[in-house]
């Protein structure tokens, strides 16, 4: 226990460390880019992204997942899903130059021809280095993944910087996307210390591709319909509008995609290491639940509030109309880490049939709500996107119900309490940013301190096991001992 409980708090620890250093070097990079770059020119990457977001999920096929939740893993196993990644990754490069013509002619921009066969060779690229991060993350050693992705993130933003700043306009942020991806791989072979050997077993192959495709497909289907609302909308409407919903979608993604990484990542090898315990993958939830939601509802409640203030100082007011559509997807970020811990259950105990019919069930409600909104415009298919969280929400915990025997009933009042101090927080933030609209320093400055008191007078009538764990991290922290003893 003790073991599995220090293997936890070091992995979030170190997690945190290499998602918050790549998130927040890649955002100052973009907000950067966003001064020298117009919306259109992120739109336009945008459109073509979303090729090669689905490709990558396909190069996978669900084997790193495999390779974390196999119980008794071999070097043959390693090597096998190393070449099968590899051939794959060339044979997708090959589709997507080939078929960049078909791309740019749905959108109806010649231009994207050139980007998108510049960008499929990041998915050639990054099949080399697949293995590597899986083997990293299944032995829960996120402190080398800090040196692999932050100086990557750092080289690859100063490339995209440079290359803005000569004028290469779009084509600076194929480079930086291009270097990334090259650079983070060769970091994965350097650090990692693996290295595939000239095995291959077919059968074990094939024992980890029944588990593993159907959550590539579950991934896919989930990337690709995420992606949905960026096709219906460089469809429809503009480039600039694509940019627009983008840069909000990336705003919001910035702190979600963190405690997703810093929080999932962690709990799939661990919860998958304790699979034939429920009574204890419960427990293990619960805390992970309370955990991601202290960070998500209060994070993303203060971001709806100063929304405008924070993109008008940090990107200008080209960008104003993003913030418009940022509060109301700031609801879906806030149930994200929720979403995702319930799903992890399901990959956990090996049931990827029942994750990929959990994600085809969710198809569903998205193709419903892309149908009757898209005429109506972008501000309605958000809304309808708001709405589709609470109903996913739902259906994500059924499982998990069944499991571990952790309704969504006990879920909701579990973080019930960190829900009234995130409304709180909303409430009092949007008060500041409302007295202070004619100064945009203030409007931004009052509410984190509020955001801050609240928190920390909230922390003291906080569940006591919630606190005893956030104490055991922050205390690890450089300066935590102190922190834990003033706020806990």
């Amino acid at each position: 226990m003790k073991d599995l409980r220090e293997s936890a708090i070091s992995g979030i620890i170190w997690s945190a460390f290499e998602r918050f250093g790549q998130i927040g070097c890649a955002f100052v990079v973009q907000v950067v880019l966003a001064r020298l770059l117009a919306p259109e020119a992120f739109g336009v990457i945008a459109m073509v992204s979303v090729f090669i977001a689905m490709s990558s999920v396909l190069v996978d096929a669900g084997f790193s997942q495999a390779l974390v939740q196999r119980p008794n893993l071999t070097k043959a196993d390693q090597s096998s899903v190393f070449y099968f990644n590899v051939f794959i990754g060339l044979v997708l490069t090959i589709f997507l130059y080939v078929g960049s013509p078909a791309v740019a002619r749905f959108y109806g921009q010649v231009e994207l021809v050139a980007i998108l066969q510049a960008l499929s060779i990041t998915i050639l690229i990054g099949s080399f280095g697949a293995t590597h991060q899986a083997m990293l993350s299944r032995e829960l050693r996120f402190k080398r993944l800090f040196w692999i992705t932050f100086p990557s993130t750092l080289i690859s933003g100063g490339i995209g910087i440079f290359m803005a700043m000569r004028g290469y306009g779009v084509w600076s942020l194929v480079g930086m996307a291009v270097a990334q991806k090259l650079s983070s791989t060769c970091l994965l072979w350097l650090l990692s210390g693996w290295r595939p050997a000239l095995l291959f077993d077919f059968e074990g192959l094939k024992e980890m591709f029944a588990y593993g495709s159907r959550i590539a497909l579950s991934n896919f289907l989930d990337r690709g319909f995420r992606d949905i609302y960026v096709l219906i909308i460089g469809k429809m409407y503009s480039a600039a509008d694509v940019g627009f919903y983008q840069r909000a979608k990336s705003l919001q993604q910035l702190p979600v995609s963190s405690l997703h990484a810093v929080l999932v990542r962690v709990a799939f090898p661990l919860l998958s290491s304790i699979q034939k315990d429920p009574p204890r993958m419960k427990r293990a939830m619960r805390k992970a639940n309370q955990i991601g939601a202290l960070f998500s509802f209060p994070g993303m409640a203060l971001l709806a509030a100063i929304a405008f203030p924070l993109i008008h100082v940090l990107l200008g007011e080209q960008w104003l109309e993003s913030a418009v559509y940022l509060k109301p997807l700031c609801i879906v970020g806030a149930l994200f880490p929720l979403q995702a811990m319930n799903l992890s259950v399901l990959q956990s105990v090996g049931r990827s049939d029942l994750y990929l019919k959990i994600q085809l069930i969710k198809k569903v409600f998205i193709i419903i709500n892309v149908i009757i909104a898209a005429q109506f415009g972008v501000m309605a298919m958000i809304y309808g996107m708001v709405a589709f969280s609470g109903v996913a929400l739902l259906i994500n915990t059924h499982y998990t119900h069944r499991f571990i025997d952790y309704s969504c009933r006990e879920q909701l009042i579990a973080v019930f309490p960190i829900s009234v101090l995130s409304l709180l927080i909303y409430t009092l933030s949007c008060s500041f940013v409302t007295l202070y609209s004619n100064d945009l320093i203030f409007s931004l400055l009052l509410p984190f301190i509020g955001t801050a008191c609240i928190l920390v007078a909230g922390l003291r009538f906080m569940d006591p096991v919630l606190k005893a764990e956030l104490r055991n991290i922050t205390e690890r922290l450089p300066g935590g001992a102190c922190i834990a003893k003033i706020v806990l």
